[in-house]
């Protein structure tokens, strides 16, 4: 019984342990630009597709209604071979700004860049990162998603859940092997 607790933690952290080394198949990278306007920025995209083998066609970025100001945002400039549209908020869903190839797919190893959009800035500090979306533009089948990565950053950090799994295992672990160390001491006579 103890063997096969024990090789199903270790098959639970080799898993979250994959989970937490494995990077984002497709990354959207970001540049934050403060314009001469009070609380109007400019956010440039750039798209990679490391590793995605379907390809990408359709991007969908999320403009959080308590961030930004959905009623100014402006595309600036789109890739060429690439359209885009800003989709107002509807019943809780955030201003979303959808970019989608107009020439084929964006395949692995491929990059878009020069896209654009300008905004007004609600929040505190400087506007960030923000949620991705990639849609399968025949089916409209959520594919990936993710969060923006500033310009020149590494590989995107390991989300929330992945780090709290970690802990949970990290915790069991400890336990199990207190409770076969006490169950190993004689009893006391």
């Amino acid at each position: 019984m103890a063997e096969s607790g024990l090789r199903l933690m270790i098959g639970a952290w080799l898993a979250v342990s994959a989970a937490l080394a494995w990077s984002s198949p497709v990354v959207l990278r970001y540049e934050t630009m403060a314009l001469a306007a009070p609380s109007r920025y400019a956010y440039s995209y750039q798209v990679e597709n490391l590793s995605f083998d379907d390809g990408v066609a359709w991007v969908s970025i999320d403009f959080e209604t308590h961030l930004y100001d959905a009623s100014s945002l402006v595309i600036r400039q789109l890739s060429a071979g690439w359209d885009g549209q800003v989709l107002a908020p509807t019943l809780g869903d955030p201003a979303q700004f959808d970019v989608f190839t107009t020439t084929g797919v964006l395949g692995r190893g491929g990059i878009a860049t020069s896209f654009m959009i300008e905004f007004t800035w609600l929040g505190s500090g400087q506007p960030g990162a923000q949620d991705f979306k990639i849609w399968d533009p025949q089916s409209f089948d959520l594919q990936y998603q993710g969060r923006s990565v500033p310009a020149g950053a590494t590989v995107p950090e390991p989300e929330t859940w992945q780090l709290l799994a970690l802990a949970l295992l990290a915790a069991a672990g400890m336990r199990a092997r207190l409770h076969r160390k006490s169950s190993k001491t004689p009893a006391a006579a």
